[in-house]
């Protein structure tokens, strides 16, 4: 049996995929959204402990106790040893204050419910502004498709509180270049809350020129030069929100030098490029946004797809970018599926409040089980039974620290040799220390470990160079488990 384009089945299809319905008033739009969060809260506090997987999650917390704790913001480097004394700012100040007041209040169960409810929050408005402007079945497969992307990167870091700001921006700058006008300056607001959370404001501001051009061509050529004026005036705007910043133009160099920064690609897992060895959530978008264009009459706009094409691009080079694709692309996606036109009647998507109340109510018995099954750092990035053998054998000097413990050790104490804070230790350290470490190179294990200071070394037990240190002399094995390896230098 085949299916041509103008089968029964396939226009059946297209009536329900394509079809928008009719306008839903505020109140059907507040309980969707209602629904929306409670869904995702239910969704990810089942795996709680996945969102603090990561081993920056400590680091952030401690930096916003000091800063709670002093009233001040850093402006060098106090935590490592290596680099102690060099310039280095909190550029993501305002979201690990947030964290750390979390962390004060509950402890890691409730930095774990407020990243929950900051990514839950960024999907209700995802998906408000889906189920009313698509058909329900149109609009619950563009969430479907899109949500495990994104949700595969909520951890308790800066860059998931800064989803709702950049949801809501990216969404102002879509309604003003769908209605041909500037965008509202009151939207500054969130690119002044955005900035102070995380560095991915500068996403933020290349959308502006974008959906400018989309407005214009959108426009009257009567009021085109006025719109574009108004445009760039807002993009001017937009940069000056951005110094509200403690920081001030710090703030840009912080999160320039990130993007630029060589050899993170091959040391953290989430700047590596996405790998499609087994079918994962990006291959199921693609292969779901395919299917789409090939079944309907989908037509997107030459500035559309370029924004598009920009986030697929940034979501295939690295890992950690699939999130942008997965918030920000069906909100790009939503007015062309919109307009596609088919035969067929129109279909109205309604809640009542009763069910809004809900689905809240079963958000709350989702976020009382994080409580109850309280989540915590993973033993892989929190070693304490390793550390505390060390403490107990008195072990004199520095440590050589694995990336991933960094961020553990300096919520104990400990100054570290490498942390997630790339940006200070720069490129030809963190490319020393991967060398070091992986074995890539003759002598980087012994340009690694010739610094006199290093007195011992915390590592994972899959590194090579864990091999390596057990027949080395000058070296011997202090502790071992399966979270961490401790190796001490001795007198040769």
């Amino acid at each position: 049996m085949s299916l041509s384009p103008r089968s029964p089945t396939i226009t059946y299809l297209r009536s329900l995929l394509t079809l928008p319905p009719a306008a839903p008033s505020r109140a059907v739009g507040f309980d969707v959204a209602v629904a929306a969060f409670a869904a995702a809260v239910v969704l990810l506090a089942l795996d709680a402990r996945a969102t603090l997987g990561d081993g920056d999650t400590p680091w952030h917390v401690f930096v916003g106790g000091t800063i709670l704790d002093t009233g001040r913001f850093p402006t060098t480097d106090t935590l490592s040893w290596t680099v102690t004394g060099a310039p280095w700012i909190a550029k993501e100040w305002l979201s690990q204050v947030i964290l750390a007041g979390a962390f004060r209040l509950g402890g890691w169960p409730a930095v774990a419910l407020t990243t929950i409810a900051a990514a839950a929050l960024a999907f209700a408005v995802i998906a408000r502004e889906a189920f009313a402007r698509l058909s329900p079945l149109a609009a619950g497969l563009l969430i479907a498709l899109a949500y495990p992307l994104a949700a595969g990167a909520v951890l308790a870091r800066p860059h998931t509180l800064a989803w709702v700001p950049m949801v809501v921006w990216t969404l102002a700058l879509i309604h003003a270049a769908e209605t041909a006008r500037r965008p509202p300056l009151l939207v500054l607001l969130a690119m002044v809350v955005w900035t102070n959370l995380h560095g991915s404001f500068l996403l933020g501001l290349a959308l502006v020129p974008a959906f400018a051009v989309e407005a214009i061509l959108r426009a009257a050529p009567a009021d085109r030069f006025r719109l574009g004026f108004g445009w760039a005036a807002f993009l001017v705007a937009a940069v000056a929100a951005t110094l509200i910043h403690p920081y001030g133009w710090g703030v840009w160099r912080a999160a320039v030098s990130v993007i630029g920064l060589e050899g993170i690609q091959s040391l953290i897992m989430e700047w590596q490029p996405q790998s499609f060895a087994r079918i994962g959530p990006l291959e199921l978008l693609l292969l779901g946004g395919i299917a789409l264009l090939a079944t309907t009459r989908t037509r997107i706009s030459a500035v559309r797809l370029a924004v598009v094409l920009m986030l697929l691009h940034m979501a295939l080079a690295h890992v950690r970018h699939g999130a942008l694709l997965g918030l920000l692309g069906p909100l790009v996606l939503i007015e062309p599926l919109a307009r596609v036109a088919g035969p067929g009647t129109r279909t109205r998507f309604a809640l009542s409040r009763g069910v809004g109340a809900l689905w809240g109510l079963i958000g709350l018995v989702a976020a009382a089980l994080v409580v109850v099954r309280p989540p915590a750092l993973p033993t892989d990035h929190a070693p304490a039974a390793a550390l505390a053998a060390v403490r107990a054998a008195g072990i004199p000097g520095e440590v050589m620290n694995g990336y991933s413990f960094g961020g553990w050790l300096i919520s104990r104490g400990v100054p570290t040799y490498i942390d997630g804070r790339t940006e200070l230790y720069g490129g030809d350290r963190v490319a020393l220390y991967r060398d070091g470490v992986n074995l890539q190179t003759v002598d980087a294990f012994d340009r690694l470990l010739a610094d006199p200071r290093i007195g011992w070394t915390l590592l994972s037990p899959g590194l090579p160079i864990v091999g390596l240190l057990d027949r080395t002399p000058g070296w011997r094995r202090l502790y071992a488990d399966s979270d961490a390896v401790v190796h001490v230098r001795t007198p040769r």
